[in-house]
């Protein structure tokens, strides 16, 4: 299990000592280049000084730290609608902006300047209110660690297959003893053979912010339900009955593409916390509301110290957030597609088996590199050769991605989905 770090280049009294002593300035000038909230938190914690300074330069220092760049515009929105809640402050008018809110890009709902990079806190926000603000922080990101290594151990614990005859393409077909129905190729028997896989090591950026987001969304929700039970959501009554009753996906709207896409996101986070609590997770999440814990810990969680920083993005990261992950992608793109002209079938074995199989393994966050490393989608430049012929059949090594995410599936599976 990895949590924060802890490696702040202070340990020992004496240079602690030297730390507490520098001019405020100085100290401030460092706090503002932290790049995360749950080391900005940690720091406090930690630094009698900075926690004193905290009180009067909260507002600067937190936005200083949201505006890093190590955090996704979709979250600091998501982080600034909690901080308003928290205080009081409901920019939401009823159910329906809610899911709005929850189904848009966020900066443009939200009220705030679509062409805003980074939205900041308001300056009269209380520094107590953000003191919450980053200790939820904290307790997502080792959350959102933790999340990671679940569906790490699920994704390692495939055996990975590809086929042995490399010649066998997937839209080739057999026909029924009287002619007249296709036999898809992916009906047939195969023989495969263990594919080399690698492990990538730590996780990417991209990884860690769409399960970190997704963590977000689901704080925000039990916010907003924590203040309908405390009488401070101005929402009508039949707009709280429904809220209560609801969770999580159910506030997404339904159409829009990428809300989908986001959803799927959101359903693995659900997942994890649900297989660590059991079926009563809804019943122990509306206890702990009652508590006024609006978001549960991990199951068994604890903070444990871990060797690595947290991953800067790469030069493309904030726009690859911006739709579904790599997995996801392959899977839409080859669910739906079938050979042209009148062919009642098609060749994929992706168009009869549901995300939800792949969601176990964490294909809702994994990073290309990752897939690649364990040969779930094609090789780079076949990829991008692929994409340039138009999603044509004809070309690329699919036909091996496909047998690969069929061969990490159980029997059982592959009985239910009739593949």
């Amino acid at each position: 299990m990895s949590t924060l770090p802890t490696d702040n280049g202070l340990e020992g009294p004496q240079n602690r000592s030297v730390f507490e002593s520098l001019p405020t300035e100085i100290l401030l000038n460092i706090v503002c280049n932290i790049t995360d909230l749950a080391s900005l938190d940690s720091l406090i914690r930690a630094s009698p000084r900075v926690n004193s300074a905290f009180d009067r330069f909260a507002v600067e220092i937190t936005n200083a730290v949201l505006s890093s760049g190590y955090t996704h515009d979709d979250t600091k929105a998501l982080i600034l609608e909690i901080t308003d809640i928290r205080s009081s402050r409901f920019r939401i008018g009823d159910l329906r902006e809610f899911k709005l809110f929850m189904s848009q890009p966020l900066l443009v709902v939200s009220g705030r300047e679509e062409s805003q990079a980074s939205p900041t806190l308001p300056r009269d926000t209380d520094p107590k209110i953000i003191r919450t603000v980053l200790a939820t922080a904290r307790r997502l990101t080792g959350m959102t660690l933790d999340c990671l290594e679940f569906y790490l151990r699920s994704l390692t614990s495939t055996r990975p297959q590809m086929l042995v005859d490399t010649t066998f393409k997937f839209w080739s077909h057999t026909h029924t003893v009287d002619g007249n129905i296709y036999v898809p190729a992916f009906k047939e028997k195969h023989t495969g053979r263990p594919v080399p896989v690698r492990d990538i090591d730590p996780f990417t950026w991209e990884e860690m912010q769409r399960v970190y987001r997704a963590f977000w969304r689901l704080q925000l929700i039990y916010d907003v339900k924590l203040a309908a039970i405390k009488g401070r959501l101005p929402w009508t009554s039949e707009d709280h009955r429904i809220l209560q009753r609801s969770y999580g996906p159910d506030l997404f709207r339904r159409h829009p593409v990428h809300v989908q896409e986001e959803v799927k996101e959101f359903r693995s986070v659900a997942d994890y916390i649900g297989l660590g609590y059991g079926p009563d997770r809804m019943r122990h999440f509306h206890s702990l509301l009652k508590q006024e814990i609006v978001c549960t810990p991990a199951p068994c969680f604890s903070e444990l110290e871990r060797a690595y920083t947290l991953p800067a993005p790469g030069q493309h990261d904030h726009v690859k957030l911006c739709s579904a992950s790599p997995g996801l992608q392959f899977w839409t793109r080859n669910r739906r597609t079938a050979l042209p002209d009148t062919q009642p079938w098609t060749y994929s074995p992706l168009s009869l088996i549901g995300f939800e199989y792949f969601q176990e393994f964490g294909f809702a966050f994994w990073s290309a590199e990752r897939l690649r490393a364990r040969a779930c989608l094609p090789p780079d430049n076949q990829e991008a050769h692929r994409l340039l012929a138009g999603n044509s059949p004809d070309y690329g090594r699919d036909h091996e991605v496909f047998y690969t995410w069929l061969s990490i599936l159980t029997p059982q599976q592959l009985d239910i989905v009739d593949v």
